[in-house]
């Protein structure tokens, strides 16, 4: 049985389109947060092993300002120069950029949900930037992890890299353009979830 993984803007909703426009700022800003749930119809079992990473756009419906190597090299490279940093929406250095994710979702503060961040706003310390030495393709992922889990069956123990059988997972993913950044226009970058079942 194929197992199908489904990720959706808020708790057990629909599968997202295939872009999803994170919004419009100037250098030295970040874009709104964006929540992403994941869950699987694996019956029997969870899903494990499963990694979050980056690639090339490889989609149809590219609108950026160069082409998806480009984009792709120039997001990298920006996540490069953050290092281990957690970007400048989490307060750091307007010169932190990159495209970045947060997976601790217990973490999360919900007095601070706004109508553009509905789910509340997740630890800034737990911003991790796609960089070359993490998240840039399928050998290197970002391992989910097991605090990203927020909805789970009775008994079950989260674990790193695993949503359970009738669970789910919770990501918030933002853009950081950093104040170098001297090109207007959209980048495309695509994210990707790997992972093992038997359903």
């Amino acid at each position: 049985m194929t197992v199908t993984i489904t990720m959706a803007n808020h708790s057990g909703g629909d599968q997202v389109e295939e872009v999803i426009d994170l919004g419009e700022k100037d250098p030295g800003l970040s874009s709104p947060l964006t929540d992403l749930f994941i869950r699987h119809d694996a019956i029997n079992n969870p899903i494990t092993n499963c990694g979050l990473y980056v690639v090339r756009y490889a989609g149809q419906d590219y609108t950026g300002i160069n082409d998806p190597d480009s984009d792709y090299a120039e997001v990298i490279a920006w996540g490069d120069h953050t290092g281990n940093g957690s970007g400048l929406g989490a307060g750091g250095s307007s010169d932190e950029g990159g495209f970045f994710i947060n997976q601790n979702c217990l973490g999360r503060t919900t007095s601070l949900a706004t109508a553009e961040d509905p789910y509340g706003k997740f630890p800034d310390g737990s911003w991790k930037a796609f960089n070359t030495n993490r998240g840039p393709g399928y050998n290197m992922p970002y391992i989910l992890a097991k605090e990203a889990i927020n909805i789970k069956p009775t008994g079950y123990t989260p674990v790193d890299g695993e949503i359970p059988q009738n669970g789910e997972a919770h990501v918030q993913i933002r853009w950081d353009i950093p104040d170098y950044a001297n090109t207007a226009g959209a980048r495309f970058i695509q994210l990707v979830m790997a992972y093992s079942y038997t359903s």
